[in-house]
């Protein structure tokens, strides 16, 4: 994961401290110890939420005031999703997850080295309730509880896909500090309980195009770390799009590029560091000469 600029650091980091135990002369509190440690190493402002604190002096006292604290970063400020006793810093690992219309892949990555530790994908649970995103937003408006059932679909396959990889590698998804979600917009407004017909319909503005950050317990993902949701462009070039233009820097090279998405939904940017040009239409047409589809599936054995 790419550092902060000019600093060195990275946007999720485990930090190795070693406290000076409390005294009669120096009854300072442990979260105080910690907050002056973290902000000796240019570490600051940090937030330490409940979960984190309540775990804080076991953890001193385990490890002789000898911990490990995992920190990610906000943007503006650093928050703790973690601390453990020891030196823990060799188990780093982060979830990134492609977050389809369709289908929903899901890599857990080793933050320490960048390799991806396992694999796993899964149809989207929301499919019961409409095979295309249209007809998801119809039903989501047809009674108010019909949008807690999409979110909860999501959260489903979501939980599904974290208890087989934890499985598959041994590595639970408690021990995860962050989660990376790229989706189009109506995806994440499922994902968010929000109004998805702001998406579709005159004015077309959406709720939200920017999510930005969410605990997991936030989004009863069943881990206790922070999830970011990439941004958005707009209504139609979600940030699944964005996040392949980031991975292919776009913005950095001087030749034109074309990238494309051609999935449930259909996406195309071309363009260079001077300029780009998006577009996003159903991909049906494409398909016209095709009398009889089907979705595609792994192969099995007679």
């Amino acid at each position: 994961m790419k550092g902060r600029k000019g600093t060195g650091m990275r946007f999720c980091e485990k930090i190795y401290l070693t406290l000076l135990p409390p005294t009669e002369e120096d009854p300072k509190s442990d979260r105080l110890r910690l907050l002056d440690a973290l902000a000796a190493l240019k570490y600051s402002p940090v937030e330490i939420p409940l979960q984190v604190l309540q775990r804080l002096h076991t953890s001193c006292l385990e490890g002789h005031y000898q911990i490990t604290v995992t920190l990610v970063y906000r943007e503006k400020d650093w928050v703790a999703t973690d601390v453990e006793p020891g030196d823990t810093r060799s188990s780093h690992y982060g979830i990134a997850v492609d977050y389809g219309s369709t289908t929903i892949v899901m890599q857990l990555v080793d933050l320490n080295t960048g390799n991806v530790v396992a694999q796993d994908s899964e149809k989207n649970g929301q499919i019961q309730y409409g095979t295309d995103i249209l007809t998801r937003i119809t039903y989501a408006m047809e009674d108010s509880s019909h949008t807690e059932d999409l979110h909860r679909a999501t959260i489903e396959t979501f939980r599904l896909l974290l208890r087989r990889m934890a499985q598959e590698t041994g590595i639970p998804a408690e021990s995860c500090p962050l989660m990376i979600i790229s989706g189009n917009t109506t995806m994440i407004h499922f994902l968010l309980q929000l109004d998805a017909r702001t998406v579709f319909f005159a004015p077309y503005a959406p709720v939200t195009l920017a999510p930005g950050w969410f605990f997991g317990s936030e989004l009863e993902l069943g881990f206790s770390g922070v999830a970011y949701i990439i941004p958005a462009a707009s209504n139609y070039i979600g940030g699944d799009i964005v996040s392949g233009l980031l991975n292919l820097d776009f913005c950095r090279d001087d030749e034109v590029k074309l990238f494309f998405d051609i999935g449930t939904n259909g996406e195309l940017v071309i363009g260079s560091r001077e300029w780009l040009l998006a577009g996003a239409a159903p991909p049906g047409p494409l398909w016209r000469d095709i009398s009889a589809v089907m979705a595609s599936a792994p192969k099995t054995a007679p």
